[in-house]
């Protein structure tokens, strides 16, 4: 898996660079010049300075922050993501063999907070959110929000969440309908 993360990576990073014609060194010491600790605000300006969407931006600010789940081992993001919220822990172990059902091709790749779910494409992500809530977050991009699904603010990584409150949530029909969707949109 820590391969997989590494491969995605650099993948990301080559994204970038191509689309912009800057190596990754240069985003990266802009960032740092700016001094600025907030990683949003970071990611607020390469947005609107520089046009980076949100997704380069955002590894931009974690590869100069040096904050980036590239440089942890597996055990110990799963430790510190699920630190305090250890409740959730068995929901998101039957969220994984949910999406494992839905397609064998999609990869699990762990970082600080949250493990993203994605083939050649975003699909979503599972978070362990709070100590109360658990977020199941989907790219359902033109699908109008229904039932347990909610859309997102526009800008975020996903476009819809499903917000769990209950550790015990087991309505997993409708919930693998919709991870089942945003398999799908990945796949067109």
């Amino acid at each position: 898996m820590a391969d997989d993360v590494k491969q995605a990576m650099h993948s990301h990073i080559a994204g970038l660079e191509k689309k912009f014609g800057k190596p990754i060194s240069y985003w990266t010491d802009m960032v740092l010049a700016w001094n600025e600790p907030k990683h949003m605000v970071n990611v607020k300006r390469l947005k609107d300075e520089f046009g980076l969407g949100h997704g380069h931006a955002s590894m931009v600010v974690h590869l100069a922050k040096q904050n980036t789940s590239a440089h942890t081992d597996d055990a110990d993001l799963y430790a510190e993501m699920f630190a305090g919220k250890e409740a959730w822990k068995p929901l998101y172990d039957a969220l994984v063999q949910l999406v494992k059902e839905v397609s064998s091709t999609i990869e699990f790749s762990p970082k600080k907070k949250y493990v993203s779910l994605r083939t050649h494409k975003q699909i979503g992500s599972l978070i362990p959110a709070a100590k109360g809530r658990f977020e199941v977050q989907l790219n359902l991009k033109g699908v109008p929000a229904e039932g347990m699904l909610e859309e997102m603010k526009p800008g975020q990584m996903c476009s819809h969440v499903v917000k769990i409150t209950d550790p015990e949530f087991r309505d997993f029909d409708d919930l693998k309908n919709w991870i089942e969707r945003a398999f799908l949109s990945a796949e067109k």
